[in-house]
């Protein structure tokens, strides 16, 4: 793949970055007893040309055993109860809270891999249990997501730990219905500078509660019209910590180690419809997401939070993007995003695909600050204007089943900075990025 970057406030040039990269995974899926399985799969990713123990190795990407009906040799009572124990994937609804343990751009496990979006690792390390009450299912998850070891405060109370129920029913004709609570807790080791003499006594707990449905049976020319809508409220607490939170203090004007309560907010709505009886069968697809964002007026701005609740999205564990270019520069918070894509069988096995964003900031910044943007990331920081104008992007793709066994695509992107990026300094240019790749499945 090759990749033009997008010019940040701190570079004097134009980033231009190309790189091959072989993703090779070997998974093996053994039915062992009655009611045991288990599944094992590993992962290499790594560049070509670049040989480091690091890169070279195959990992460990699936290792689970399922257990099903575990209570049966218990009780007597039919609790239909199974249970995976192991790193494994989480995906659930559309993926907007939960489907990558380091969202979908980024991948903090791989050392020196610099294309992190492009990353298929998505396990998680968890114990989730699945009662199967047809048409009600619902799922328990525990997951550990991070096992620290840090020294600060001489404990080890620096963890990251993943909570969740979900809840999904499927009874109603042509629909589906999902609710859930996620809790992400991180235990106090993991804020507060080296200098703090005070240890911060408490976890940082931010729970997302969220309500999604979906339904086909509206038709149009005997063609289904699929609907989904989904909406979630954050809560809970955020410790003001800049390694964490980059622009905390300097662009949103939160106190660093302080805790202040945080009340944000996501909706989803999408659709998606098929022409059967046109050439080429279109399917043309809409989405629309809104995720709340922070004022960002920095130090010296008029607003003050000493109890002010932070509203900004917190990505969580999203395997999303609002198009691929800013899935790998921005996180996902503080915007308005609008998709319209369509996908083209030109053949039977020749598909091409186009999608169009626009994005504009749900939040704007103070004119002239210099920011992540959005707060979550932590890659370049940009001077902003007061503009809500975010950008906008468009990609096209071309997939072809070479064989049964082999997949050919090519992807193409650009993306145009909006009017919320300031000309003072280097002006963000357009970032390109053209993809090729080769997919083989035996």
């Amino acid at each position: 793949d090759a990749r033009s970057g997008a010019d940040a406030y701190d570079y004097g040039a134009r980033e231009k970055q190309a790189y091959i990269e072989s993703i090779a995974r070997i998974r093996i899926d053994a039915d062992l007893t009655d009611g045991v399985s288990a599944t094992f799969r590993t992962l290499t990713e790594r560049y070509w040309g670049v040989e480091t123990s690091t890169n070279t190795n195959m990992d460990l990407d699936l290792a689970y055993v399922t257990l099903n009906d575990v209570l049966s040799f218990v009780t007597q009572a039919n609790i239909p109860l199974s249970v995976t124990l192991g790193r494994q994937e989480l995906h659930y609804g559309n993926d907007l809270i939960i489907g990558d343990r380091d969202t979908n751009g980024l991948d903090t496990q791989v050392a020196g891999l610099v294309y992190g979006d492009l990353s298929a690792r998505k396990s998680f390390d968890a114990i989730k249990g699945v009662l199967d009450y047809d048409p009600l299912v619902i799922d328990l998850v525990y997951a550990k997501v991070d096992e620290n070891n840090n020294t600060r405060y001489l404990n080890d109370n620096d963890d990251v730990e993943l909570y969740g129920v979900n809840a999904a029913y499927s009874g109603f004709e042509n629909a589906l219905v999902e609710g859930y609570w996620w809790l992400r807790s991180r235990e106090p080791g993991m804020f507060g500078s080296v200098s703090v003499t005070t240890p911060i006594a408490e976890n940082e707990n931010t729970h997302v509660l969220g309500l999604r449905g979906t339904y086909s049976g509206m038709t149009v020319n005997n063609s289904p019209l699929m609907m989904s809508l989904e909406t979630a409220i954050q809560f809970g607490d955020l410790i003001a910590d800049s390694d964490i939170y980059p622009d905390i203090d300097d662009v949103y004007a939160y106190t660093e180690d302080m805790r202040y309560d945080r009340r944000a907010y996501a909706v989803q709505a999408s659709l998606a419809y098929m022409f059967q009886d046109v050439k080429y069968t279109p399917t043309a697809r809409f989405c629309y997401t809104y995720l709340s964002g922070q004022t960002g007026e920095g130090p010296y701005g008029t607003a003050s939070h000493g109890k002010e609740p932070y509203s900004g999205w917190d990505p969580m564990f999203e395997n999303q993007g609002g198009g691929t270019i800013a899935n790998a520069l921005f996180a996902m918070s503080n915007a308005h995003n609008f998709n319209l894509g369509v996908d083209l069988m030109l053949q039977s096995d020749l598909k091409v695909s186009v999608d169009y964003y626009l994005a504009r900031l749900a939040k704007n910044f103070r004119n002239g600050l210099k920011s992540h943007v959005n707060g979550l990331s932590v890659g370049d920081q940009y001077v902003m204007t007061e503009n809500k104008g975010f950008y906008q992007e468009i990609d096209a793709g071309l997939e072809y089943d070479y064989t049964e066994d082999v997949k050919m695509a090519l992807n193409a992107g650009v993306l145009v900075p909006g009017d919320a990026f300031s000309d003072v300094g280097h002006k963000m240019q357009p970032a390109t990025q053209l993809i090729g790749s080769m997919k083989v499945s035996f």
